[in-house]
């Protein structure tokens, strides 16, 4: 993004791990160059990680959709499963996003959540948001992205040892 890079099709597929266990993203088919501010139209993309005002045809920003993606993604990988089944107005889930209902979103949710905690919550409502979605530097500042995460090394540790399970 401070290139002014949208990727346009963030999902679970395209992030990879590298032998250090670091994030990589791929498949930079639909990158688009654009500068701040200017709105994209082409509807591009995997279905459930589409910003609302892309589904709705309106002119989006490709860093937020980015952004909305990458809460998608977050969801999915603290969670095991989707914050929605489809981008679609009709999902039970996605409509609560785009009414910006988060009390019903997270009622929704909070039997199989595996992190519930607020400051989780609030970076996930602030990557979906509809209408005030977060910055790069909003997520950078957010509690969540502060607080108690595990280490690098214990990061490192705990995928050495889940890969030893899955190489079985």
């Amino acid at each position: 993004h401070d290139q002014n890079f949208a990727h346009r099709d963030l999902k679970t597929e395209n992030i990879f791990l590298d032998s250090e266990y670091n994030l990589k993203i791929g498949d930079f088919g639909f990158a688009k160059y654009f500068e701040e501010g200017q709105k994209l139209k082409t509807v591009l993309g995997t279905i459930g990680y589409q910003c609302p005002e892309l589904l709705e045809g309106k002119g989006y920003s490709g860093f937020s959709n980015d952004i909305f993606a990458c809460g998608v993604i977050l969801f999915i990988f603290a969670n095991a499963y989707p914050p929605f089944k489809e981008g679609k107005f009709q999902d039970p889930w996605y409509k609560h996003i785009y009414n910006d209902d988060w009390t019903k979103f997270w009622e929704l949710h909070s039997k199989r959540m595996t992190i519930k905690s607020e400051s989780f919550k609030t970076l996930i409502k602030g990557m979906l948001s509809k209408n005030n979605r977060f910055t790069i530097n909003d997520i950078i500042a957010s509690q969540w992205f502060n607080g108690d995460l595990p280490t690098k090394e214990e990061l490192f540790n705990d995928m050495s040892s889940r890969k030893v399970i899955v190489d079985m």
